[in-house]
Order: structure tokens, then C-alpha cells, then sequence
């Protein structure tokens, strides 16, 4: 596939075409309006301070105005459902191909990559022209122009996909995967297939596209059988599902079947985040703090990302080096970990009635404090360390990677308004909402009987028992079936404030747990 579209002149991507002739006039005059944007050089990103979207009427007008209809058009086409088609994100987001030099004269190739919206064309630098002054005129108060807050959402997702395409920092197969679970094809198994061009050899060499003999769930289960062979068989992909009870999963030649509890599958959309596995350390400061931040951390790649040397160490160690022992059989994951503790709380971070929630939450907030005396059982107070437990102790980047340990999140920071926070605070105010949108997705604040602070899976109940397994780099929450068998159901990853660095190792030494052989269902 690669090698094809790399001889080829143009690849077309097609949008749709308009309804009727009314559609069509709207249609013209959007792309007429974007290629202005591109053709004059406006590039307003970078002109914000001097041109405004309130006073220039080529950028926004009233309704009923050239310039107006030309928007209308424009969402429209960004409204087109052909955005998020699985194909669409494979195919649209190449490299463009390199301008070329002969000494100090240049010859600039044209585009690889051509949108079709009917009888009208447009390319990648015409589109991200009208999104930046899209962004702009949403940003401008007072202009009337809710009709575009959020229309270029998925026009947004893509051009992102491509940056990270085009930059080579697309992530790990299942970094990938999670990005394409979004989108929408007629055969689910494109979603996992349509991608591995894009990956490493490896990966295709490990999986391999067989429409006629591997059903929806047999390519699933290609996807963690690669992580299985790896070295260390990380139990990465276990971040990527979240029992639901058992859905039915079916596929184009009509076969049905319930995955089991711990295979993801990447054929519906899940806005869950990972606990992220890895940390992006400036190299730097990565060499400086080597012997005071991470002793217990051993380096894993030396990487080059936007210009950024990063230092990649894992992000939490709960069992330190102890040797995986994970394999499947008859649909069953055979894993080894011990066993920590059971769950008796939570505060639910969603609900209905915003009111009550926070009610609920301030009520229990006070029981667990005075149930562990303000003080938390490995060092702090119980404030403090509910703080950090709600990021996942994390503090990200400004590119919005995971970059070292230690974060809070200050609720006193959170309510100042924007316009009164220095830079510095008006960035950890920043930070502080992006550590707790990803902490919070899908999971809850939890309290386990032995007085620890997580962050658990919103689909947890009370007496679901927390555990530590070999080959992973999070904590799980698993629901026991059969306990003489020892068969559990997987309801999700889980964080554990203070056992997340070694410390089940030293539960280990002390007899407090012990490493047992279980089974997922």
C-alpha cells in the first residue's frame, strides 16, 4: 500500500457532493472562499494581533452576506460524514511530497493529497487556512457565530492524525488503534487492518489481513497475541477496554459472539484514556535528576520528537522486574499477579445532577477523612494526597504527553479567572484540567478497606478486588467468578496512590501478598 501511494501523482478524497442546485451555489462559494484564504497568504494564526475577524469583512460578516453564505458552506463540507471514514484517515493523511532544490533554485511539487466535494477541489494547506481563521472567529466574542463552534471537530481529529503521520510520532499500535476506533467503516476489521501500513514491520509481519477466515474477534486477538510476543509481554492492551457486560460483537460475514472481558475491541468508540505507560523526560533534565526522581526507573528509548529530545522511562512500576508469565488458551488469559486489596467506595465524577454529585462527594469526602484520621497511610495528609491522586500524580507537557511525576491538581488555582493568573499559573491551570480530563475518563475516585486512594474504573463495584499483574504498568480491577478456580472477570485498570513504584514488591517480602496463577474470562 505504501508503495503505491508513493508513486502516485494525486490521491483524490472524496467528501460527497451537495443535494440540490441551492447546495451546490453554496458549495462553490465556500471553496471559492477557502482558496482566497490560501491564495492572498492569509494566514491568520499568525496575524491575530492585527487583523480582526470583528472588523475585517472578508473574514466574517452579517448573516445574509457573501462571506456568511461561504461559511455555511463550509461547515457543511465539514459536516460531511466522509471525515471520519476509516479509509479517509489511511489514505488523506500522506506525506505531501518535499519541495526540491538545485542549489539555491527550488521547485515546489504540488500536494499529494486533493479533497473532492462535489465539483470543487481543495488541498491540506487551503483546509488548515480556513480552520485557523474558524478558531479565530469562535474565539472572538460578540460576532454571532455559534454556528461554527464545533463544526470542525472532525476535520480537527484529522488533521491531527495526519500531524503525527507527518512528524512520525504516531505512538505504539494501540496508540494508533484507539485514534481509528473513532472512526466509521462497513467492516469493523477495517479498523484494525486499515492502519498497519502505517506501523512498524513488525506489526504487519504479526498481523496479517484475512478477511475470509478471521472473524471480528480473531483479528482482535491477533492484536494482543503481538503483545504477548514481545519481550516482557506488556499487558498494554488492557488499557484499551473496560467490561460493559459483555457486549455482542458481530461481523460482516454474520458471525456473533461476546469478547471476553479483557480483549479490547477497537471496533466501538470508547473515550477511555489509558493510564499512561510511558513518560517523556527532556533529556536534560532526564540526566540531572537521574539519581533523585528515577532510581527505580531504567531507560527504554532515546527519542527525537518535534525537535524535542525525550528520554522515554515507564511511568509506574507496582511489581518491579518480576518476570511476566501471561498466555492465552480457549479465549482465557492466563496471567500471574498478586492480589492487593478489595474496593468499599466511591465518589462518582458524573451523574445527572450535577448538584447532587458534588453533594455526594463533599458528604463522602468527610467520612474518609475522618476515617483515616486526615492522614494518609503512606506519608501526607489525606487532602493532599486525594490531589494527586486525581491526576494520577502525573504533570504533562506542552504537547500534552505525560512528563514527569509529582502532580497536584490545585482546586484553589482551577476557580481564578483567566484573565487575573500570571503565565505560570495560567499553565498549570492548563495542565492541571488536562491531568484530570484524562485521570477522570471513565473512572471514579475510590476508597479500598485498606484506606488506600484510587482512581478505579467507573464500572467497579464494592467488593471488586485490586490487583497487581505481572507484564503491566498499572494496577487492575478484576471481579471474582470462581475463587477455587480462580477465574475473574477484567473490569479495568486501576490507580493506587503509593503502590504504584515498587511497593507490592516489598507487600511480597513481607508475606503481606503472594504471586498466584488466574485466569480472565
Amino acid at each position: 500500500m505504501e508503495r503505491i501511494y508513493g508513486q502516485a501523482d494525486t490521491v483524490w478524497v472524496w467528501l460527497g457532493k451537495p443535494k440540490n442546485e441551492e447546495d451546490e451555489e453554496t458549495n462553490r462559494m465556500a471553496f471559492a472562499k477557502i482558496k482566497y484564504f490560501r491564495e492572498r497568504g492569509l494566514l491568520f494564526a499568525d496575524l491575530l494581533l492585527t487583523l480582526s475577524p470583528a472588523t475585517d469583512k472578508s473574514l466574517f460578516d452579517a448573516p445574509g452576506s457573501m462571506t456568511y453564505k461561504a461559511w455555511l458552506g463550509i461547515v457543511s463540507m465539514w459536516n460531511s460524514r466522509w471525515w471520519a471514514r476509516t479509509w479517509i484517515y489511511q489514505e488523506s493523511t500522506l506525506d505531501d511530497k518535499p519541495n526540491h532544490f538545485f542549489g539555491i533554485r527550488g521547485a515546489q511539487i504540488r500536494p499529494t493529497v486533493k479533497f473532492l466535494s462535489g465539483d470543487q477541489e481543495t488541498s491540506w494547506p487551503e483546509l488548515n487556512a480556513a480552520y485557523n481563521i474558524a478558531v479565530a472567529i469562535v474565539s472572538t466574542p460578540g460576532l454571532g457565530s455559534e454556528f461554527l463552534r464545533g463544526s470542525f471537530d472532525r476535520y480537527s481529529k484529522l488533521a491531527l492524525f495526519r500531524q503525527y503521520r507527518t512528524h512520525h510520532v504516531l505512538g505504539s499500535l494501540l496508540e494508533v488503534l484507539q485514534i481509528f476506533r473513532h472512526t466509521e467503516c462497513a467492516d469493523v476489521r477495517d479498523k484494525v487492518y486499515a492502519p498497519l501500513g502505517l506501523l512498524p514491520a513488525d506489526v504487519s509481519r504479526r498481523i496479517v489481513p484475512d478477511y475470509a477466515g478471521k472473524t471480528h474477534r480473531d483479528v482482535h486477538t491477533d492484536v494482543t497475541e503481538y503483545y504477548l510476543t514481545k519481550p516482557g509481554q506488556p499487558l498494554d492492551f488492557l488499557g484499551y477496554t473496560m467490561h460493559r457486560g459483555g457486549a455482542q460483537a458481530s461481523t460482516i460475514q454474520g458471525h456473533t459472539s461476546a469478547f471476553p472481558s479483557w480483549l479490547p475491541d477497537f471496533s466501538h468508540s470508547l473515550d477511555i484514556v489509558p493510564i499512561p505507560k510511558i513518560l517523556h523526560v527532556p533529556t536534560n533534565t532526564y540526566r540531572r535528576s537521574r539519581r533523585l526522581d528515577w532510581k527505580r526507573l531504567s531507560v527504554l528509548e532515546l527519542d527525537n520528537t518535534f525537535g524535542m529530545p525525550v528520554t522515554l522511562v515507564p511511568t509506574y512500576r507496582p511489581l518491579g522486574g518480576i518476570p511476566p508469565v501471561s498466555f492465552i488458551v480457549s479465549d482465557m488469559l492466563h496471567v500471574r499477579g498478586a492480589r492487593i486489596d478489595r474496593l468499599k467506595d466511591f465518589i462518582p465524577n458524573t451523574g445527572p445532577e450535577l448538584d447532587r454529585v458534588r453533594a455526594v462527594a463533599r458528604e463522602k469526602g468527610r467520612k474518609w477523612a475522618i476515617e483515616s484520621q486526615h492522614k494518609y497511610r503512606l506519608g501526607g495528609t489525606y487532602a493532599e494526597v486525594i490531589q494527586r491522586t486525581i491526576v494520577l500524580d502525573l504533570v504533562y507537557d506542552e504537547l500534552g504527553r505525560p512528563a514527569r511525576r509529582g502532580g497536584s491538581y490545585d482546586s484553589t488555582l482551577r476557580h481564578k479567572p483567566r484573565a487575573e493568573c500570571t503565565p505560570v499559573e495560567l499553565r498549570a491551570q492548563l495542565d492541571g484540567r488536562i491531568a484530570s480530563i484524562r485521570a477522570s475518563s471513565c473512572r471514579d475516585l475510590g476508597l479500598s478497606e485498606k484506606l488506600f486512594l484510587v482512581m478505579s474504573p467507573n464500572t467497579a463495584m464494592v467488593g471488586d478486588t485490586i490487583w497487581a499483574l505481572t507484564g503491566g504498568q498499572a494496577l487492575y480491577v478484576l471481579r471474582p467468578v470462581d475463587v477455587e478456580s480462580r477465574r475473574y472477570i477484567f473490569i479495568g485498570e486501576c490507580y493506587a496512590h503509593g503502590l504504584m513504584d515498587g511497593e507490592v514488591v516489598k507487600m511480597l517480602q513481607r508475606k503481606e501478598a503472594r504471586l498466584e496463577d488466574i485466569v480472565l474470562i
